[in-house]
């Protein structure tokens, strides 16, 4: 009997004793990058390998870890790190770049995107009257001017629309300027300080990733912000400096300094980098370049009678190093599309090659209307002309001129490598 009621007692004890504690409450949080077989860090769950779409997917992470830090590391990308990771509650979505969800979704988060590791573009050579690649590989510029581009880079806004659209559309140098103040607007280098110095080779490797060389012009505009001679050498001499290991950079002096705006006294005191291809400067339309001639020479052709003929033939015609001819008519100032074709081609037969002007590019906004018309034309007239046909013999083909044709230019004896400029 004993027995019986000692069993009953322990029972009875048994039925009240305290419940183990229940499991902490647990979900999952995928971290979406975008590369396969990545390295996924999530602080306070382990690491992960990426699936083939790029997904690592940690199926139990506590309920309780409401902030984290991520670690990625992939082939190709440069190491990767966010601190202070809010988590929300509940299965968490975690996108490096843009694409998680709405905005407004509770379950999702975005965070930057992987970086590529960057790869410097081969610099340009003078190879005769054109630019080679120091790998050796040919190169014509099909370039569109920017003016705007390094100010709105400074300021903080997002240029990688405006880079994308042009290289997009073939285009694989950009002209921009590095100051003015009077009909653009005010862009003066004082007003941002070291800045304007030490943020220059980050402006153009974000032109290179996109397969994007620079020509950047130093100054424009320069009485209205700049008049003391010595502060403007020394103002050059800080370019040089600041862009010598930018491999993709290409430095013009001044635009147009024969207009009384752009008068430069300082300009006969300018040194030639050794490392950067760099012109003296440009003057008014069809005006000769500054001189002396540097490595390669700008010449404008903006509002000339006949200007798409001019563009490369009279850029030619001046001297046998590379001549670009870096500001032309814009598409609100001629409408005939075709001479878009036929100047980038002529341009791409007889010179170093030339740029597209308009006023989205002054502006630095995306193409659109006509402009993009005339751009899309200005690329492929450029690409209609095979790069090998830049080691043949000039020759005018006034033999097949006449009332379509205002000029007919050949080199060598390639049919390929006729341009046929029309009316």
């Amino acid at each position: 009997m004993k027995h019986i009621q000692l069993v009953l007692a322990l029972v009875a004890v048994g039925c009240h004793a305290p419940k183990p504690p229940a499991p902490p409450p647990i979900r999952a949080v995928a971290v979406v990058t975008g590369v396969p077989g990545a390295s996924v860090y999530l602080d306070g769950a382990g690491t992960l390998v990426a699936d083939s779409t790029g997904t690592a997917t940690f199926p139990a992470v506590a309920e309780s870890l409401t902030f984290t830090y991520i670690t990625v590391a992939a082939t190709g990308y440069n190491d990767y790190r966010q601190d202070a990771v809010g988590l929300p509650h509940g299965n968490v979505q975690v996108w490096l770049g843009r694409g998680c969800g709405l905005p407004d979704s509770k379950q999702c988060v975005n965070l930057p995107p992987l970086v590529t590791v960057f790869v410097p573009l081969p610099r340009l050579q003078v190879g005769g009257r054109v630019f080679r690649k120091e790998t050796g590989e040919r190169f014509t510029a099909i370039e569109t001017s920017d003016f705007d581009l390094y100010r709105q880079f400074l300021n903080g806004s997002d240029i990688t629309p405006v880079l994308g659209q042009r290289a997009n559309l073939g285009f694989n140098l950009l002209r921009v300027f590095g100051s003015f103040n009077g009909a653009l607007g005010r862009f003066v280098p004082s007003d941002y300080g070291e800045l304007w110095y030490t943020r220059l080779p980050q402006f153009a490797e974000a032109l290179a990733r996109k397969g994007l060389y620079l020509e950047f012009t130093v100054f424009a505009d320069a009485t209205q912000w700049s008049t003391d001679p010595q502060q403007q050498v020394a103002h050059w001499n800080r370019v040089v400096d600041a862009v010598k290991n930018s491999t993709n950079a290409l430095l013009e002096v001044v635009n147009e300094v024969d207009q009384p705006i752009n008068r430069l006294d300082s300009l006969p005191n300018l040194t030639m980098p050794a490392t950067t291809n760099s012109s003296h400067g440009s003057n008014g339309s069809q005006a000769l370049p500054v001189q002396p001639f540097w490595h390669y020479l700008t010449f404008h052709t903006n509002g000339a009678p006949e200007w798409w003929r001019k563009v490369g033939h009279n850029c030619m015609e001046i001297d046998p190093r590379p001549c670009v001819a870096n500001e032309n008519t814009r598409p609100d100032d001629d409408g005939q599309v075709h001479h878009f074709y036929d100047a980038a081609a002529g341009a791409a037969l007889l010179a170093a090659g030339a740029a597209f002007h308009s006023n989205s590019g002054k502006a630095s906004v995306l193409f659109g209307g006509l402009d993009l018309e005339a751009a899309q034309q200005w690329v492929a007239g450029a690409q209609s002309v095979p790069l090998h046909c830049q080691d043949g013999l000039y020759v005018h083909r006034q033999d097949l001129e006449g009332t379509t044709y205002l000029r007919v230019y050949q080199r060598g004896s390639d049919p390929a490598c006729i341009v046929r400029i029309r009316f």
